[in-house]
């Protein structure tokens, strides 16, 4: 679900982004690598800034993820 996310993102269709994400989130509220996910594929689109709100929500979530931490360190 969160690669789903993804492409809703990069489509530009945020709703779709937020309900999927949200659905991924429902399996494992602390599962940062949903937004990491969201992000690098939108940074691998040079969509940085957005890349940037997804993965810090990714670390506000599970701040102890060295994935998490390191996309957002990149970007």
């Amino acid at each position: 679900m969160a690669l789903q996310a993804a492409i809703a993102a990069i489509e530009d269709r945020p709703d779709d982004t937020d309900r999927l994400a949200q659905q991924a989130l429902a399996v494992n509220p602390r599962a940062g690598d949903v937004y990491r996910t969201i992000g690098e594929q939108l940074a691998a689109h040079y969509r940085f800034e957005e890349a940037v709100v997804f993965l810090r929500k990714g670390v506000a979530i599970e701040p102890e993820n060295p994935r998490v931490q390191a996309a957002l360190g990149m970007h």
